[in-house]
């Protein structure tokens, strides 16, 4: 595993390799980053955040991050941190950070809901994943189109298929006319441009909802 992490770290370049190699291996993060002091960027903090296999261990350089007045955190920082503590299911933490946000003044993005959404569903949390779609609606932010396959996803994984057709038609600009004005049998305008990923996911929607006109018709649209 360890060979197989320093190849992944390698090809960062830079400084990343050696600091997530001290980091690896020297517990005490002063004396781990002490190299590195005061010179490292958002990116390079992004990085690091990432790459640690524990939470604990993440959440433990978030906080040496915030201790050290040099360092500024941003949104994807938390963003990080969110998916992390969230796919260790420890809500209480994500919980505190979001509450941290907002106390810093640093605003939330569509990605931060996406990011929140995604893990409390997986988490099988799934109330608490539509609190935040809420939050995303009552704060008029749109989501992007891999949000939307997110939220897409979670309501297939519930069974609710009319909901996801519902919402997606909602939040797609092109998911009720057509060109010439003419209304479309599926929830997917011809004129959208989704990846790969969110056709499939509403390929799968509408089949295991039974509506094969719908499946069939966004198929032709991702072709």
């Amino acid at each position: 595993m360890h060979a197989i992490c320093s190849m992944k770290w390698t090809s960062y370049g830079g400084c990343i390799p050696a600091i997530l190699g001290a980091l690896d291996s020297v517990k005490d993060l002063d004396e781990a980053l002490k190299p590195w002091a005061d010179k490292l960027s958002n990116k390079e903090r992004s990085i690091i955040l990432k790459e640690q296999s524990s939470w604990e261990r993440a959440l433990e350089i978030f906080e040496w991050f915030k201790r050290k007045q040099c360092y500024e955190l941003n949104v994807i920082h938390y963003n990080i941190m969110f998916r992390i503590l969230g796919k260790a299911h420890k809500w209480g933490y994500v919980e505190r950070l979001w509450n941290e946000m907002s106390f810093r003044g640093i605003e939330p993005i569509n990605s931060t809901y996406g990011t929140l959404i995604d893990v409390y569903g997986k988490g099988g949390m799934k109330q608490q994943a539509l609190c935040w779609l809420g939050k995303l609606n009552k704060q008029g932010v749109e989501p992007d189109e891999v949000t939307m396959g997110i939220i897409v996803q979670l309501y297939k994984k519930a069974g609710e298929f009319r909901k996801a057709e519902e919402f997606f038609k909602k939040w797609s600009l092109n998911g009720s006319l057509r060109h010439d004005g003419s209304e479309t049998s599926g929830a997917v305008g011809s004129d959208s441009h989704l990846s790969s990923y969110t056709y499939n996911t509403l390929i799968d929607t509408y089949g295991k909802a039974g509506q094969v006109r719908e499946a069939s018709d966004t198929f032709e649209l991702m072709l």
